[in-house]
This record gives C-alpha cells, sequence and structure tokens, in this order.
C-alpha cells in the first residue's frame, strides 16, 4: 500500500504530500510485521517519502537502515546527497540578505524580486533540521 501511494504522489505531479503521507503511515504499519523488518525496500522507499517531505533527519534514518540491510541499493548515496544540499543550503545561508537583495534588485526585471520569497522558505527548511549524523544544521 506505501508503494501504491508513493507512485502515485509521483504519477500525479509530485503535488499531493497527503500521498506522501499515507504512504509512510502504510510504511509504518508495514514494518509492524516481523518478515518486513528485513526488507531493505521498505526503508530505501520510506526514506524516500520522508525526503520529498524535506524531513531530512527522517529520510537520513531511512536509507541508513536501508544501506545496513542491502549495501546494494546505494542508499548511502542518498544519504550523501542529503548532506550535500543541506551544506549548500547552509552556505546559501550565510550570503548576507542585503547582497542577495542587491543582486535581485539589479536584475533586468522585476520578477525576479518576488522569488524573494523562496529565501524565506529556506530558511524555514533549514531551521527544522536540528542535528543529523553529527552536523548541526540552524
Amino acid at each position: 500500500l506505501g508503494n501504491a501511494y508513493l507512485t502515485s504522489f509521483f504519477a500525479s505531479g509530485a503535488w499531493d504530500k497527503a500521498r506522501l503521507h499515507h504512504s509512510i503511515k502504510a510504511y509504518q504499519n508495514a514494518e509492524k510485521d516481523e518478515t518486513m523488518k528485513l526488507n531493505p525496500d521498505l526503508y530505501y522507499n520510506c526514506a524516500t517519502a520522508y525526503k520529498y517531505l524535506e524531513n531530512y533527519e527522517s529520510a537520513i534514518r531511512g536509507f541508513e537502515a536501508a544501506a545496513l540491510k542491502d549495501p546494494a541499493l546505494r542508499a548511502d548515496i542518498e544519504v550523501q546527497k542529503i548532506i550535500n544540499l543541506l551544506d549548500k543550503l547552509e552556505n546559501a545561508m550565510k550570503v548576507p540578505s542585503v547582497t542577495i537583495v542587491s543582486a535581485l534588485a539589479n536584475c533586468s526585471t522585476g520578477h525576479e524580486l518576488t522569488e524573494l520569497s523562496h529565501w524565506s522558505h529556506l530558511s524555514f527548511s533549514l531551521d527544522r533540521v536540528m542535528l543529523l549524523n553529527g552536523y548541526a544544521y540552524m
């Protein structure tokens, strides 16, 4: 059922986050079955849902669990991708906001100024992530 919801999320254009929540709930229910606890795909797919919900801490935990159960899945690469993303976001947040506003103000059209709202979302996303694999992100 979790895979059906996850596939449905992607097939529908990756807009309906409720489908991701449903898939995670289904994966959590499946994890209660002792035989399913051995299935690395369960953890990998659940971690994928968490990643698209921007719950990076849970995503990393899931990918690490999948990697331990089946190194051939290369879930460790997914962990590294998330860490790299968070490093880039952290570095982007170090750029003074005055510099960002100045750069946008110097653009040829005013359209780019409306994109500034993305920076506030970025800040919110970073503030939600506390500690990942020994790296502190704030």
